[in-house]
């Protein structure tokens, strides 16, 4: 083997050593981007609205109130009653047979009733359970729980309320109690009464202005005022009743 040829063999094995290389290079590159798509793709969070997440419950929790499974039981036996009592009063004459394909023979016949009465019966059904449903979710968050006294928690039944007319502990005195009751009642109106009167009256703040009288008129009331005692000294001023009326 000539230098020549050593030489071309040594320069192709490098390059393949290159080449190698390389394509090493490349996997691993590729593998890392894999890798890093995988990470993404596995942390990926979607954004659910409030209402899915309640479907999504729903549909997870299988196990329903009582009065749930009551309301169902007892719409249940309503529509087997309405279907029964449409079966059983169907006329004679309603001797009709339509002809069906081969696929709806095997499928559940569904009657006027069913389609009528049975589709509205659903409708409250579904109305009332989503009713209950509702009056639950309120409920969760009324939480309050009040403080009771210490003897009301050691004995819950007992009760330290009395009847105020007291007829099995005090019969004998209820007709004085009563008389009481009124007096005290008859007292309190008055007392009230004659709150209000004199409320009332202090409102009546008018005072009228007055104007004093001319000298002579003065003059002339002190004259006869004179004359009148000059005249009942001497018997001869008449204090009764004038004569004269007005017409």
């Amino acid at each position: 083997m000539t230098e020549q040829e050593k030489e071309l063999r040594r320069k192709s094995f490098t390059e393949f050593l290159v080449r190698n290389k390389a394509h090493k290079l490349n996997v691993e590159k590729k593998i890392v981007e894999i890798e890093a798509e995988t990470r993404m793709e596995e942390s990926f969070q979607p954004s659910v609205s409030t209402g899915s997440k309640k479907i999504l419950a729903r549909k997870l929790d299988n196990t329903t109130s009582f009065l749930e499974r009551m309301e169902k039981e007892k719409l249940k036996r309503e529509h087997n009653m309405r279907r029964r009592k449409a079966s059983e009063g169907q006329p004679a004459e309603c001797t009709f047979q339509p002809q069906i394909n081969e696929y709806s023979q095997f499928l559940k016949g569904r009657s006027s009733v069913d389609m009528s009465v049975g589709d509205a019966l659903r409708l409250e059904t579904k109305r009332r359970l989503l009713q209950l449903r509702a009056d639950a979710e309120k409920g969760e968050g009324l939480t309050f729980q009040p403080d009771l006294g210490a003897s009301q928690r050691s004995n819950p039944n007992q009760s330290n309320t009395r009847s105020s007319l007291q007829l099995t502990e005090k019969p004998e005195t209820y007709l004085d109690r009563v008389k009481r009751e009124a007096n005290k009642k008859k007292a309190w109106v008055e007392s009230e009464k004659q709150k209000q009167e004199l409320m009332n009256l202090a409102e009546h703040t008018f005072q009228p202005k007055t104007k004093d009288c001319p000298v002579y008129v003065k003059k002339i009331a002190e004259s006869m005022a004179v004359a009148n005692e000059v005249r009942r000294q001497q018997g001869q001023l008449d204090v009764g009743k004038p004569e004269w009326r007005f017409s």
